[in-house]
């Protein structure tokens, strides 16, 4: 760049950028930058009081507050919120994991409380007229609540501090009764026995099968035993 204007501060997630910086400076540094290269253009808006940065309504405060900046979750003004209908072919955990993420996504991007509850009120709103039941909705927020926004950050400090442990899968052939079988709990005591203790307790065995039950197999083993005596 030629001059030396430079912004206060800029943020870039692939082709989005946010910056901050005087209003004077704006025109010279756009054509600064679009100077660059020919395939360069860069376009930008400028707001006064609030500016949409991906999922986020950035809104200026007074310099009163503790922070002259506040963040909430943005809405695209044709977004039309077509939610995966509750009656629709999906187990119940497809339906229940949409609420608790999607509230999860609004405990990340709103920070203050009156603006998460706004915003849950409106989500909730579009459930409902898809047909999710109250009590579901009621469940996940008692669970993804704005008093869980500190205990889930230090969730996952301590996740993240956690050692890593070693998965050892344990494959067998599928047969009737197989799932009843403690084979897991037996091959970590023997584990524990030859590797001693203190390793076994960072490995997490999991046992799969080979081939799993579906109605062809299921049919097919009693058509042997009623026909063929198999």
């Amino acid at each position: 760049m030629n001059s030396c204007i430079s912004p206060f501060t800029s943020k870039r997630y692939v082709d989005d950028i946010l910056l901050i910086c005087l209003v004077d400076s704006i025109e010279q540094l756009l054509r600064d930058v679009n100077s660059w290269h020919t395939s360069v253009r860069l376009s930008h808006e400028i707001a006064d009081s609030a500016l949409p940065f991906l999922d986020l309504l950035i809104t200026k405060v007074p310099l009163e507050s503790a922070c002259g900046f506040k963040y909430s979750t943005y809405r695209k003004p044709l977004g039309q919120s077509l939610y995966l209908p509750f009656n629709s072919c999906h187990p119940p955990s497809v339906t229940r994991a949409l609420v608790l993420g999607e509230l999860a996504r609004l405990l990340a991007t709103n920070m203050c409380k009156e603006d998460f509850e706004q915003h849950v009120s409106s989500f909730f709103q579009q459930l409902v007229r898809r047909g999710y039941p109250h009590s579901l909705l009621d469940d996940c927020l008692r669970r993804r609540g704005w008093h869980s926004k500190s205990n889930g950050l230090r969730a996952q400090s301590s996740v993240e501090s956690e050692p890593p442990r070693h998965v050892i899968p344990f494959k067998i052939p599928f047969w009737h009764g197989a799932e009843r079988l403690s084979l897991t709990a037996s091959l970590h005591r023997h584990v524990s026995l030859c590797l001693g203790q203190g390793f076994a307790s960072s490995i997490r065995i999991v046992t799969c099968f080979t081939s799993s039950p579906n109605l062809f197999r299921i049919r097919f083993r009693r058509f042997q035993r009623f026909f063929l005596g198999g």
